[in-house]
């Protein structure tokens, strides 16, 4: 008797074992759900063209068709990483970049600056001059909107539309500074985007 007894002991947690593990396998697996998400759209490089402002006349600048701005499309950017990228490139190009540059966080960087000897004409006549940039930011969008506020030569300084008007040397400058404004608001553009030195 006290054999079945103890057979009846060693076999009852092995046939509860059984029951439990057979039982397990009769449960459903979970499944799982793949959530769909919307593809951000790439971020391209911007490759930037020349911008090709020209003396109107009565001394701004404008495009050819008119527009005292241009606008650059950069898609997959948005608004605050165009901004971001701007501040910091043009910081870059200033020894003390917030005697230049005013802001408003997101939308728009006004650059105020002074280009020194910025071009040469006639017979060793250096030109500088005042100028102002303004970039405005949309989803994807950067416009740009240059003018100068006026030029010292060897006389001293004069107002843009005023040399236009009474200047002999009109068709020989006007080129140099167009070249000058178009020039220095390109290098802001190249090297807001410039990735040469990113990996350190």
């Amino acid at each position: 008797m006290k054999k079945i007894l103890l057979i009846l002991a060693i076999l009852m947690p092995l046939v509860s074992f059984s029951q439990t593990k057979k039982g397990a396998s009769h449960k459903k697996k979970a499944t799982t759900t793949a959530v769909k998400t919307e593809a951000k759209p790439q971020k391209v490089t911007p490759s930037f063209t020349m911008p090709l402002f020209i003396f109107d006349s009565e001394g701004g600048l404008s495009t050819e068709g008119g527009k005292e701005f241009m606008v650059y499309e950069l898609d997959g950017w948005s608004q605050k990483e165009l901004y971001d990228k701007v501040i910091l490139g043009i910081s870059q190009l200033f020894t003390y970049p917030d005697k230049v540059m005013t802001k408003v966080e997101n939308e728009l960087i006004t650059v105020n600056g002074y280009e020194s000897n910025a071009f040469k004409w006639g017979k060793g006549y250096y030109t500088s001059y005042y100028y102002t940039v303004k970039f405005l930011f949309k989803e994807g969008k950067i416009r740009v909107e240059p003018s100068i506020r006026g030029y010292e030569g060897n006389n001293g300084m004069a107002n843009v539309a005023m040399w236009m008007r009474t200047q002999g040397n009109y068709n020989e400058v006007k080129p140099k500074f167009e070249e000058s404004i178009n020039a220095l608001i390109y290098s802001f553009l190249l090297k807001s985007f410039d990735t040469s030195n990113d990996d350190w």
